[in-house]
């Protein structure tokens, strides 16, 4: 009888063991249960939080983007006293760069873009200026799109022992032009000439790191000497490099977004970067060099002798060529793109234009100029290439021209 009952005492204590045990591990995983529960609350409630200040930032951008002005401002965008955005605006070489940052509460995020705009009528292939001279074709020269052409039209020619070769002179309509180019946007060039003139430098030569990345939301760092500069560093984002004599960009040096302001400037051959150029008196791309999307090779003519920019043989620029005259009374600047360069965007030339290569988009020049062993000619092409339909439908350019079109986001930045 003892037994019995100590036996019972044994299953007794051991169920009480039991359910002691098994409430012990629902306790802990219930806990476990309400602990994701609010851990994935919270993660729910910053993503939606992220998500609202990214709709609010990409508002501020579409702001930015509509308006024409430079605003600094700061704006409740519904009215709430919750949701900000400060919107700030400027001018970054031919494009502008728009900076929007969103608050909630005490949370931020900011977004910024380059901005440009599309081209008035993009099928256009040539306006050249009505010089009174035809422009004349030869070998295997391929012009496709609307042309605005002196009165004297287009001719076949033969130069160096080649005829034209091809069905027709021009594939595409033909528009008669006026003795003046199409107005170019003044306020834009100014900008960039006071550029040239001097930039006050922030950061001394010897502390110029080999590594820098800028954020637009914040200053220019701005690297400049009155020496002679080699890059071959790494530069990223909201960064000025600039020099009162050249400025060579070594095939080693990693750039995007930068600008670069000299009298010369230089870029070796094989460099591949995204970069803004602006010069007084020079620009040499070397061979087999690429800049990329959205990049802009710049002549702002005011010296003497003749002002110039060579794109060398299978060079590839994604973007902007501008040659302009400051000082009419200078020699003609020229811009060379020679054979097997390929520019895809657009040609501005207030001077002559030697094209021996290719141009995917459009050009606007005072005249062509060819120059061969024997002789030079004025308006004319010989196995060159110009065809706007082969231009991305997606290219956004500069506020080049005083007239322009709709205002849209080139890239993003970081």
């Amino acid at each position: 009888m003892r037994k019995l009952i100590l036996s019972r005492k044994k299953i007794k204590a051991s169920a009480l063991f039991y359910a002691l045990t098994v409430a012990l591990l629902m306790s802990i995983f219930m806990s476990a249960v309400i602990f994701l529960a609010d851990i994935n609350g919270f993660h729910f409630s910053n993503l939606e939080l992220r998500e609202q200040l990214l709709l609010n930032a990409h508002s501020g951008i579409n702001i930015l983007r509509a308006s024409n002005d430079n605003p600094t401002s700061e704006l409740d965008l519904f009215g709430d006293a919750n949701d900000y955005v400060k919107l700030t605006k400027k001018q970054w070489g031919l494009f502008e760069v728009g900076v929007s940052k969103a608050y909630v509460g005490d949370y931020q995020l900011t977004r910024s873009a380059q901005f440009g705009y599309t081209p008035l009528d993009r099928t256009i292939a040539i306006y050249l200026a009505d010089n009174n001279k035809p422009l004349s074709l030869s070998g295997h020269t391929f012009v496709k799109g609307t042309v605005y052409l002196p009165k004297a039209g287009v001719s076949r020619a033969y130069i160096e022992g080649q005829s034209f070769i091809g069905k027709q002179l021009i594939e595409g309509n033909i528009q008669q032009s006026n003795k003046i180019l199409p107005e170019i946007n003044k306020s834009l060039v100014q900008y960039n000439l006071n550029r040239l003139d001097g930039i006050q430098n922030n950061i001394p030569i010897e502390e110029w790191p080999d590594t820098l990345t800028r954020s637009f939301s914040g200053e220019s760092a701005i690297l400049y000497s009155d020496e002679p500069i080699i890059i071959d560093q790494k530069y990223k984002g909201n960064i000025i490099i600039g020099s009162d004599s050249k400025v060579t960009v070594s095939n080693q040096a990693q750039l995007e977004d930068v600008l670069i302001y000299a009298p010369e400037i230089e870029i070796q051959d094989r460099f591949n970067g995204n970069l803004q150029l602006f010069a007084s008196r020079s620009i040499q791309i070397g061979q087999q060099c690429h800049l990329s999307y959205p990049s802009a090779v710049c002549l702002l003519a005011n010296t003497s002798p003749a002002p110039f920019i060579r794109i060398s043989q299978r060079a590839i620029i994604d973007g902007i060529v501008l040659v302009y005259q400051v000082n009419k009374n200078k020699e003609d600047p020229l811009l060379s793109i020679e054979q097997d360069a390929l520019l895809k965007g657009q040609v501005y030339v207030d001077g002559a234009l030697e094209l021996k290569g290719s141009v995917y988009g459009n050009v606007i020049c005072s005249k062509f100029l060819l120059r061969t062993p024997s002789s030079i000619y004025e308006n004319h092409l010989l196995n060159a290439t110009i065809d706007y339909s082969k231009l991305s439908p997606h290219y956004v350019g500069s506020g080049l021209l005083a007239s322009q079109s709709e205002k849209k986001i080139v890239k993003w930045l970081d």
